[in-house]
């Protein structure tokens, strides 16, 4: 059973050198559909495997969940920069915040 579970291992880290490949060329919007749609993939082939006690379908499904959840990193990382500014103060400003003491803060 390790070694099954082993596959989400070694497929997390070919899917991550292949969804960066494929944000950088492909953009944001694809790579997140296509990493969402992986996921709904690998849970309907997970609840099939489930239903039929299959050994076989549970490593297709975490051969899928692998590469599914090495999108994630890639994708999210990319959105986090993409919309920064819009969740919050920009880099530069967060320095002059920590540099604040409390008490300049209930003066102001």
């Amino acid at each position: 059973m390790a070694t099954i579970v082993g596959l989400i291992s070694i497929c997390n880290a070919v899917g991550r050198v292949l969804f960066g490949g494929m944000y950088d060329k492909y953009g944001r919007s694809l790579s997140m559909q296509l990493v969402n749609g992986l996921f709904i993939l690998t849970s309907a082939v997970l609840l099939l495997a489930m239903s039929r006690g299959s050994v076989a379908v549970v490593i297709l499904g975490f051969v899928l969940g692998g590469l599914a959840y090495s999108g994630v990193t890639p994708t999210n990382s990319a959105f986090c920069r993409a919309y920064r500014r819009q969740f919050g103060q920009p880099p530069s400003s967060a320095k002059q915040d920590a540099a604040e003491t409390p008490k300049s803060r209930k003066k102001a």
